[in-house]
């Protein structure tokens, strides 16, 4: 696997700080149970605010009382409750809408919602590496009844393996299905070959492809908002083999009958 040079290192630090700032992860915390068990992007699109994931992490969305992390240094768990009250789910990737002013304020505050600029249906073919940014359990320290979710990121390509062991309720469809590499090493953000953690956790997680830099001496100045652009939501992985995400436009026809109903 080859490692990247120090210009496309700094490409995606500046890949992940953006990311960061928009992607947060579903943390539970019940008596002792303390567990972060998803992964979400903020969408601001016609004038409303939701939150991306993968449809089975909407579901203990729906049973449990999930919280985010936000106040100082994202320290605070915050519980939008109500405020999580549309979604709409198709193809293992679901929708929340916020409708909740209070919470929307108290995201905004640590967070940053992205627009639909961000995104891309495309996905170009030179020169693009694939990214996310997610939360894994595995990396999440307890402290008593408390968690803290840690970040990973993960720099991919696309996967030309075998299709196999995907679900018998929703097999391989390659108009929906964007397939990611996933070995048992992979490059980080700061370009170090490093051994995976497991990925239960960052279900949801955007994908982004991102444009990498030639060298020094390009014309155009390379920049994150323009070169890096979501292209799916991820929603399993085959280790050693593939991590599966849902190309962007099945999320588009979501936000599309979701904008039905703000006539």
């Amino acid at each position: 696997m080859a490692l990247p040079d120090e210009l496309i290192r700094e490409a995606f630090h500046a890949v992940v700080a953006l990311a960061q700032r928009a992607t947060v992860p579903f943390i539970v915390e019940k008596g002792d149970l303390a567990e972060s068990f998803g992964t979400g992007t903020l969408i601001e699109a016609n004038g409303r605010h939701f939150i991306v994931t993968a449809e089975h992490v909407a579901r203990h969305i729906n049973q449990f009382e999930p919280g985010i992390p936000c106040g100082g240094q994202k320290r605070e768990i915050w519980f939008p409750g109500n405020g999580l009250v549309t979604k709409i789910a198709k193809h293992d990737v679901a929708v929340l809408r916020l409708d909740d002013d209070a919470t929307v304020v108290r995201l905004k505050a640590c967070w940053e919602f992205l627009t639909l600029d961000s995104v891309r249906l495309d996905m170009a073919t030179t020169r693009t590496a694939l990214f996310l940014h997610g939360y894994p359990t595995s990396l999440s320290p307890k402290v008593g009844a408390a968690i803290r979710a840690i970040p990973m990121s993960l720099v991919t390509s696309r996967y030309n393996g075998l299709l196999d062991d995907f679900p018998l309720g929703e097999p391989y469809d390659q108009n929906v299905d964007l397939l990611l590499d996933h070995q048992v090493k992979g490059v980080d953000d700061m370009g170090r070959l490093t051994d995976l953690p497991d990925l239960k956790g960052i279900s949801g997680c955007s994908v982004w492809a991102v444009e990498l830099p030639e060298n020094e001496s390009r014309q155009r100045i390379w920049q994150p908002r323009e070169n890096a652009k979501i292209v799916a939501v991820q929603t399993g992985y085959k280790k050693g083999c593939w991590l599966r995400s849902k190309r962007w436009w099945v999320i588009k026809r979501i936000f599309d009958e979701l904008a039905t109903t703000f006539v």
